[in-house]
């Protein structure tokens, strides 16, 4: 049975990560605290090649494909039929249809999509792409959009399994995953299952701690950097 749902708000931030409130009290998101998470030795060197300012500049870009991506998955799942020309750019076109195929082998059931989800035990937030079920298994997902899965992927949707776990009983979520679309495979998508997404979550949990240890300031408090802007401007 489904437990009073949390009133769970995105709160507006400039930088220092993404932060909600549930039921008025501040929180991360589940991605800022991953942001604790070692760097990869490839990552580091990856940057190293680029240059700081040359690094940001194509993460920035990978952050406007991702989101066309995205929009364009919720677009298909509603029902629409997408067209090249609505302006996709080749790259964004070729993992739409990664997804398409990966959505026509597997046929997955979908719940929800775009749920927002909060951990008023353990004090994160954060939304999730996709909840579905796969046969008799109901599973959450992310698409990524990113060159590789990152040994991070599985811990922030163990967490977004945690939270939906607390709303909705023990036991209703059975497995996550992660869905890179565009691939470089034949399949052109990855689609990899974490079937034990409670010891996931115990790690997570731990880079919490880090997370924390390295954002307290000195009097023991975690505020977020909350900007608190007027509706309307006028001169």
């Amino acid at each position: 049975m489904s437990k009073k749902p949390l009133q769970i708000k995105q709160l507006e931030t400039l930088g220092h990560g993404h932060w909600y409130s549930i039921n008025g009290k501040p929180v991360p998101s589940v991605t800022t605290i991953l942001t604790a998470y070692p760097q990869s030795l490839q990552l580091t060197q990856w940057i190293a090649q680029k240059g700081w300012e040359e690094s940001q500049r194509i993460k920035t870009e990978a952050g406007v494909r991702g989101t066309n991506v995205h929009t364009g998955v919720e677009r298909l799942i509603n029902g629409e039929e997408l067209h090249q020309g609505l302006g996709y750019t080749l790259d964004e076109w070729n993992r739409l249809y990664s997804f398409v195929k990966w959505y026509q082998e597997y046929k997955p059931t979908i719940i929800h999509t775009e749920l927002l989800l909060g951990s008023k035990k353990h004090g994160y937030a954060g939304r999730t792409d996709v909840v579905m079920t796969l046969g008799t298994k109901t599973l959450i997902c992310d698409w990524k959009t990113s060159g590789t899965i990152y040994d991070h992927f599985p811990l922030q949707v163990a967490a977004y399994a945690q939270a939906f776990e607390e709303q909705h009983g023990k036991g209703t979520i059975d497995e996550t995953a992660i869905l890179q679309l565009g691939a470089k495979n034949k399949n052109n998508y990855r689609f990899v299952i974490y079937p034990d997404w409670r010891k996931d979550f115990k790690t997570f949990l731990n880079v919490k701690k880090v997370w924390e240890f390295e954002n307290t300031k000195e009097d023991g408090t975690l505020e977020p950097p909350v900007l608190e802007l007027p509706e309307s401007l006028k001169l």
